[in-house]
């Protein structure tokens, strides 16, 4: 059973971030999916890290086509990418000291991620429509 499930409402209706986020997504279950067939991962920072590099990835994809599309909350949208990084790197630093578990850091991956996509970058969908 995976962490998080794809689910329709999660399109926003510009195809090459749907794809990301779909892919995103399935990252993640590949992190649960080992953890819970063989405990904590020794390679956790590897397969986090390959998701934290993707997320990269991703949010410079966005805030690129926000800036050609004049995009008016481009700084909000990438101070939150800004954060999250940020707390992906603490929860890192917290896990090697013992002080977060994978459980935790992959909870916060799925909240984080699924209010991202429905709310900000849902936003960003319903701007693209209306410029068309």
């Amino acid at each position: 059973m995976p962490i998080m499930e794809w689910q329709e409402t999660f399109r926003i209706g510009i195809s090459q971030f749907d794809d990301h986020h779909q892919h995103l997504v399935g990252l993640l279950n590949s992190i649960y999916d080992r953890f819970i067939k063989e405990g904590p991962p020794e390679g956790l920072y590897a397969l986090l890290n390959s998701l934290a590099d993707y997320a990269d990835y991703h949010f410079k994809a966005e805030e690129q086509w926000m800036l050609a599309n004049n995009y008016p909350f481009l700084d909000k949208h990438a101070s939150e990418h800004i954060g999250f990084k940020a707390r992906v790197a603490e929860m890192h630093r917290d896990y090697e000291e013992e002080k977060e578990t994978v459980m935790g850091i992959l909870i916060f991956l799925v909240d984080w991620l699924s209010d991202h996509i429905l709310i900000t970058d849902a936003d960003l969908g319903r701007f693209s429509h209306q410029k068309t």
